[in-house]
Protein backbone atom coordinates (compact mmCIF):
# COMPACT_ATOMS: atom_id res chain seq x y z
CA UNK A 1 0.00 0.00 0.00
CA UNK A 2 1.18 3.48 -0.84
CA UNK A 3 0.54 5.58 2.24
CA UNK A 4 1.73 8.80 3.81
CA UNK A 5 1.02 12.49 4.09
CA UNK A 6 0.46 14.17 0.74
CA UNK A 7 1.37 17.87 0.60
CA UNK A 8 0.31 19.90 -2.43
CA UNK A 9 0.40 23.46 -3.66
CA UNK A 10 -2.88 24.06 -5.52
CA UNK A 11 -3.31 27.25 -7.55
CA UNK A 12 -6.49 27.97 -9.51
CA UNK A 13 -6.28 29.64 -12.91
CA UNK A 14 -9.12 32.03 -13.64
CA UNK A 15 -9.99 30.91 -17.18
CA UNK A 16 -9.21 28.62 -20.10
CA UNK A 17 -7.13 31.46 -21.55
CA UNK A 18 -4.94 31.57 -18.43
CA UNK A 19 -4.60 27.78 -18.61
CA UNK A 20 -3.43 28.06 -22.23
CA UNK A 21 -0.92 30.80 -21.38
CA UNK A 22 0.59 28.68 -18.62
CA UNK A 23 0.59 25.58 -20.81
CA UNK A 24 2.60 27.44 -23.44
CA UNK A 25 5.03 28.66 -20.78
CA UNK A 26 5.52 25.19 -19.32
CA UNK A 27 6.04 23.82 -22.82
CA UNK A 28 9.41 25.57 -22.71
CA UNK A 29 10.58 22.88 -20.26
CA UNK A 30 9.71 20.06 -22.66
CA UNK A 31 6.69 18.11 -23.79
CA UNK A 32 4.41 16.94 -20.98
CA UNK A 33 3.06 13.52 -20.21
CA UNK A 34 -0.68 13.86 -20.90
CA UNK A 35 -3.02 11.64 -18.87
CA UNK A 36 -6.81 11.37 -19.17
CA UNK A 37 -8.37 10.57 -15.80
CA UNK A 38 -11.90 9.63 -14.77
CA UNK A 39 -12.34 10.09 -11.00
CA UNK A 40 -15.27 8.35 -9.29
CA UNK A 41 -16.19 9.35 -5.72
CA UNK A 42 -17.84 6.92 -3.30
CA UNK A 43 -19.59 7.04 0.07
CA UNK A 44 -22.10 5.16 2.19
CA UNK A 45 -25.76 5.92 1.66
CA UNK A 46 -25.86 8.01 4.85
CA UNK A 47 -22.61 9.87 4.00
CA UNK A 48 -20.67 8.54 6.99
CA UNK A 49 -17.37 8.94 5.17
CA UNK A 50 -18.08 12.55 4.35
CA UNK A 51 -19.12 13.32 7.92
CA UNK A 52 -15.76 11.89 9.03
CA UNK A 53 -13.95 13.99 6.38
CA UNK A 54 -12.91 10.89 4.47
CA UNK A 55 -12.70 10.84 0.68
CA UNK A 56 -12.82 7.56 -1.26
CA UNK A 57 -12.02 7.62 -4.97
CA UNK A 58 -11.50 5.18 -7.80
CA UNK A 59 -9.38 6.71 -10.56
CA UNK A 60 -9.44 5.20 -14.04
CA UNK A 61 -6.52 5.94 -16.34
CA UNK A 62 -5.40 4.29 -19.55
CA UNK A 63 -3.03 1.81 -17.92
CA UNK A 64 -4.25 1.59 -14.31
CA UNK A 65 -7.20 1.81 -11.96
CA UNK A 66 -6.28 3.12 -8.50
CA UNK A 67 -8.36 3.07 -5.31
CA UNK A 68 -7.62 5.93 -2.90
CA UNK A 69 -8.63 6.94 0.60
CA UNK A 70 -7.78 10.44 1.87
CA UNK A 71 -8.31 11.57 5.46
CA UNK A 72 -7.74 14.56 7.74
CA UNK A 73 -7.57 17.21 4.99
CA UNK A 74 -6.26 20.68 5.79
CA UNK A 75 -6.01 23.61 3.38
CA UNK A 76 -4.59 27.09 3.90
CA UNK A 77 -3.66 29.58 1.17
CA UNK A 78 -3.52 26.95 -1.53
CA UNK A 79 -1.44 24.50 0.51
CA UNK A 80 -3.20 21.21 1.18
CA UNK A 81 -2.07 18.33 3.35
CA UNK A 82 -3.92 15.05 3.64
CA UNK A 83 -3.27 11.49 4.78
CA UNK A 84 -3.43 9.27 1.69
CA UNK A 85 -3.71 5.52 1.15
CA UNK A 86 -3.58 4.04 -2.35
CA UNK A 87 -3.64 0.59 -3.94
CA UNK A 88 -4.27 -0.57 -7.52
CA UNK A 89 -7.46 -2.48 -8.21
CA UNK A 90 -7.04 -6.18 -9.07
CA UNK A 91 -6.95 -6.89 -12.80
CA UNK A 92 -10.48 -8.30 -13.12
CA UNK A 93 -12.06 -5.46 -11.13
CA UNK A 94 -9.96 -2.88 -12.98
CA UNK A 95 -11.24 -4.18 -16.32
CA UNK A 96 -14.83 -3.77 -15.12
CA UNK A 97 -14.23 -0.18 -13.93
CA UNK A 98 -12.76 0.68 -17.33
CA UNK A 99 -16.05 -0.39 -18.91
CA UNK A 100 -17.98 1.90 -16.57
CA UNK A 101 -18.54 2.44 -12.87
CA UNK A 102 -21.02 0.27 -10.99
CA UNK A 103 -23.82 1.92 -9.03
CA UNK A 104 -22.45 0.43 -5.82
CA UNK A 105 -19.51 -1.62 -4.62
CA UNK A 106 -18.91 -3.79 -1.57
CA UNK A 107 -16.30 -2.19 0.67
CA UNK A 108 -14.34 -5.44 0.84
CA UNK A 109 -14.03 -5.38 -2.94
CA UNK A 110 -11.77 -2.32 -2.62
CA UNK A 111 -8.10 -3.04 -1.83
CA UNK A 112 -8.09 -0.12 0.63
CA UNK A 113 -11.03 -1.43 2.69
CA UNK A 114 -9.02 -1.66 5.92
CA UNK A 115 -7.75 1.91 5.55
CA UNK A 116 -11.31 3.14 4.99
CA UNK A 117 -12.57 1.35 8.09
CA UNK A 118 -9.78 2.80 10.20
CA UNK A 119 -10.45 6.27 8.80
CA UNK A 120 -14.02 6.49 10.06
CA UNK A 121 -13.58 4.26 13.09
CA UNK A 122 -15.75 1.37 11.96
CA UNK A 123 -15.42 -1.82 14.04
CA UNK A 124 -18.41 -3.39 12.34
CA UNK A 125 -17.31 -6.61 10.57
CA UNK A 126 -20.18 -6.40 8.10
CA UNK A 127 -19.30 -5.71 4.51
CA UNK A 128 -20.35 -2.09 3.97
CA UNK A 129 -21.77 -0.97 0.65
CA UNK A 130 -20.40 2.18 -0.96
CA UNK A 131 -22.36 4.05 -3.63
CA UNK A 132 -20.84 5.90 -6.56
CA UNK A 133 -21.75 9.56 -6.09
CA UNK A 134 -20.59 10.65 -9.52
CA UNK A 135 -17.40 11.47 -11.38
CA UNK A 136 -15.22 14.21 -12.77
CA UNK A 137 -13.06 14.07 -15.88
CA UNK A 138 -9.56 15.47 -15.71
CA UNK A 139 -6.90 16.06 -18.34
CA UNK A 140 -3.56 16.22 -16.54
CA UNK A 141 -0.33 17.43 -18.09
CA UNK A 142 2.82 16.53 -16.14
CA UNK A 143 5.91 18.63 -16.74
CA UNK A 144 9.44 17.95 -15.52
CA UNK A 145 10.76 21.39 -14.58
CA UNK A 146 14.50 21.72 -13.78
CA UNK A 147 14.66 22.92 -10.20
CA UNK A 148 17.55 25.27 -10.90
CA UNK A 149 15.52 26.98 -13.65
CA UNK A 150 13.11 28.32 -11.03
CA UNK A 151 15.64 28.75 -8.23
CA UNK A 152 14.61 25.87 -5.95
CA UNK A 153 17.45 23.37 -6.52
CA UNK A 154 18.40 23.16 -2.81
CA UNK A 155 14.85 22.08 -1.96
CA UNK A 156 14.33 19.43 -4.65
CA UNK A 157 16.24 16.17 -4.49
CA UNK A 158 17.17 14.95 -7.95
CA UNK A 159 16.98 18.42 -9.44
CA UNK A 160 13.62 18.00 -11.21
CA UNK A 161 10.27 19.31 -9.96
CA UNK A 162 7.11 17.65 -11.27
CA UNK A 163 4.46 20.23 -12.07
CA UNK A 164 0.92 19.23 -13.02
CA UNK A 165 -1.52 21.32 -15.04
CA UNK A 166 -5.14 20.17 -14.80
CA UNK A 167 -8.27 20.86 -16.80
CA UNK A 168 -11.18 19.33 -14.87
CA UNK A 169 -14.76 18.96 -16.08
CA UNK A 170 -17.42 18.59 -13.37
CA UNK A 171 -21.08 17.55 -13.70
CA UNK A 172 -23.04 20.40 -15.25
CA UNK A 173 -20.07 21.20 -17.51
CA UNK A 174 -18.39 23.43 -14.93
CA UNK A 175 -14.66 23.66 -15.57
CA UNK A 176 -11.67 24.08 -13.28
CA UNK A 177 -8.12 24.96 -14.32
CA UNK A 178 -5.42 24.24 -11.79
CA UNK A 179 -1.67 24.12 -11.27
CA UNK A 180 -0.55 21.50 -8.74
CA UNK A 181 2.85 20.81 -7.23
CA UNK A 182 3.00 17.79 -4.93
CA UNK A 183 6.14 17.92 -2.80
CA UNK A 184 7.09 17.53 0.86
CA UNK A 185 8.54 21.07 0.68
CA UNK A 186 5.53 22.56 -1.12
CA UNK A 187 5.19 25.42 1.37
CA UNK A 188 8.81 26.47 0.82
CA UNK A 189 8.46 26.11 -2.95
CA UNK A 190 5.28 28.16 -3.22
CA UNK A 191 6.85 31.61 -3.59
CA UNK A 192 9.30 30.52 -6.29
CA UNK A 193 6.65 28.62 -8.24
CA UNK A 194 4.29 31.59 -8.15
CA UNK A 195 6.91 34.16 -9.14
CA UNK A 196 8.62 32.17 -11.92
CA UNK A 197 5.87 30.08 -13.52
CA UNK A 198 3.07 32.61 -13.09
CA UNK A 199 2.98 36.35 -13.75
CA UNK A 200 0.74 39.39 -13.93
CA UNK A 201 -0.40 38.16 -17.35
CA UNK A 202 -1.68 34.86 -15.99
CA UNK A 203 -4.57 35.35 -13.58
CA UNK A 204 -4.64 32.96 -10.63
CA UNK A 205 -5.50 32.58 -6.96
CA UNK A 206 -4.76 30.04 -4.23
CA UNK A 207 -7.27 27.20 -4.15
CA UNK A 208 -9.58 27.20 -1.16
CA UNK A 209 -11.11 23.77 -1.77
CA UNK A 210 -10.13 20.43 -3.28
CA UNK A 211 -11.65 18.95 -6.43
CA UNK A 212 -13.72 16.65 -4.22
CA UNK A 213 -15.06 19.59 -2.21
CA UNK A 214 -16.01 21.36 -5.41
CA UNK A 215 -17.69 18.20 -6.70
CA UNK A 216 -19.75 17.99 -3.49
CA UNK A 217 -20.69 21.66 -3.67
CA UNK A 218 -21.96 21.24 -7.22
CA UNK A 219 -23.78 17.93 -6.82
CA UNK A 220 -24.85 17.53 -3.19
CA UNK A 221 -27.06 19.11 -0.56
CA UNK A 222 -24.29 18.53 1.99
CA UNK A 223 -24.01 21.63 4.16
CA UNK A 224 -20.85 20.76 6.10
CA UNK A 225 -17.29 21.37 5.00
CA UNK A 226 -14.38 19.30 3.76
CA UNK A 227 -11.11 20.63 2.35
Amino acid sequence: MSSGIEVELKLLLESAHDHDLLRMRLQGYGNPQVVEQLNYYLDTRDRRLLRSKVMVRVRVEADQVISTCKTRPQMTDGLMSVHEFELPMPAVAAALWRQGAPDRVALDDLPIADAIRRAFGSKDPRNEVLYVLGAVRNTRRRYAVPADAIGVAPLVAGGVLEVELDHTLFPGDEERFELEVEHANASALASAVESTLLSDVIRWRPADESKYAQFLRLTSDWSGSIA
